[in-house]
């Protein structure tokens, strides 16, 4: 009985410390300025991505890109990041690469030239190659994209919900990208200043850096669109709500700039190799030749998934979930700009790409459903199930879809992380 008293009383104490722990680790944690609790944020993420890829890297196998079992930056140099090493090596090819049948193929043009070119810049004032330097920059720059979405979330949200929503988007399953020589965390670093400023009425601070996206990641076309919307908005609202001349000729311009610069990369790709459509014919190449129309490569996997009618019927039918997701209150309360930005981005999805293992990664922009998501619950118990669920799902994305097997999401041979 001494002993059961005596282990109990153990236990208990520890209990109490371990708890005492966390209350005053937590204390310390709130007491700090908003950017350190970022900071502290954004760290714990990219320290989590770390170990999910040191792990999964310990069973990979022989691949295209990496020995077996490789190391860090040996592992995060595959796929899309390998593209873009390539251009750091060799640029863009001109004229365009074709088969023996004339079929151009898959070549660097689809890949835009902001991260190589950076790594290439750092090369030449340290030495740093680019399996080294492009995770840096990446690295680097979604310290920023954290501070600031912090600063976008909140203006619409309490500083703990909004930090909430920045730790959903720092453990999402397709996180580690922000750590990897992907434009990812550049390009959302661009766009989230965008929406900041054009939030603060500063549209035409906002143009350069709607020029230096379009050369980062293709995202200006649904910004455009977008921003139209606003407009029409707003037009719509002028007897409740009138917006004054400088706000109109600002968000005119900013839109007309991003409209624009949705042809920039093309035109290089065009004038660099002398044919018009470069750009997509190598975007056809990577559908294996094929311009299909606006939505039909999900209709594509979904017959090939389901077969006929089912496989009709499962793109409808996520698009009409899509439809109720942008009707939930919580996604109304995020504001017009972020509303009307998830709402046209997902669908700019739907139209353009085919529900393969990318489809994670492509969905990163689509971040302020991390905000409505924090907002739908004050519960602390429910935020720390959806920090928790976004770890799980991270570290299935990476064994499933980084991690090479040869197999894709639906069963294709290869399906692009």
């Amino acid at each position: 009985m001494v002993t059961a008293a005596r282990i109990e009383a153990t236990a208990s104490t520890a209990a109490d410390r371990v708890l005492g722990g966390f209350a005053r680790a937590f204390a310390w944690f709130t007491a700090r300025p908003w950017w350190q609790q970022v900071g502290i944020v954004w760290a714990l993420g990219r320290v989590f991505s770390v170990l999910v890829v040191l792990t999964v890297a310990r069973m990979q196998a022989e691949n295209p890109w990496s020995p077996v079992r490789p190391g860090y930056f040996e592992y995060i140099d595959g796929w899309d990041a390998g593209w873009y090493h390539k251009i750091y090596d060799e640029g863009y090819p001109s004229p365009l690469p074709r088969d023996a049948e004339g079929h151009v193929e898959t070549n660097q043009w689809a890949f835009y030239p902001m991260l190589p070119g950076l790594s290439r810049l750092v090369h030449a004032v340290t030495g740093v190659d680019f399996r080294y330097s492009a995770p840096i920059i990446a690295t680097i720059a979604s310290l920023a994209l954290c501070l600031v979405l912090f600063r976008l979330f909140s203006t619409r949200a309490t500083a703990p919900v909004a930090l909430t929503a920045v730790a959903l988007f720092s453990f999402q399953p397709a996180a580690p990208i922000l750590q990897f020589g992907y434009g990812e965390s550049l390009g959302m670093l661009l766009l989230v200043g965008i929406f900041l400023l054009v939030l603060q009425h500063r549209y035409y601070a906002a143009v350069p850096l709607v020029l230096v996206m379009s050369v980062t990641r293709p995202m200006a076309a649904p910004l455009a669109l977008t921003l139209l919307l606003l407009g029409i908005g707003w037009f719509m609202r002028r007897d409740r709500e009138p917006v004054d001349a400088r706000r109109w000729w600002g968000l005119g311009v900013l839109t007309a700039v991003s409209g624009l610069a949705t042809f920039v990369w093309p035109a290089v790709a065009a004038v660099t190799t002398g044919e018009l459509t470069a750009y997509f014919q190598t975007e056809g190449a990577w559908r294996g030749d094929e311009h299909p129309l606006p939505g039909q490569l999900w209709f594509n996997i979904g017959i090939r998934l389901f077969g006929r009618p089912f496989g009709l019927l499962a793109p409808i039918l996520f698009g009409l979930g899509l439809v109720v997701v942008m009707a939930t209150r919580t996604v109304r309360r995020l504001g017009a700009l972020m509303y009307l930005w998830t709402a046209v981005y997902l669908f700019y999805l739907l139209g353009t790409i085919a529900p393969n293992g990318s489809l994670f990664r492509l969905m990163m922009p689509t971040f302020p459903l991390f905000l409505a998501a924090s907002m739908a619950s004050s519960s602390k118990a429910y935020r720390t199930a959806l920090i928790i669920g976004s770890m799980v799902a991270q570290i299935v994305w990476v064994a499933w879809l980084w991690h090479w097997s040869g197999v894709g999401l639906h069963g294709a041979r290869e399906s692009n992380p």
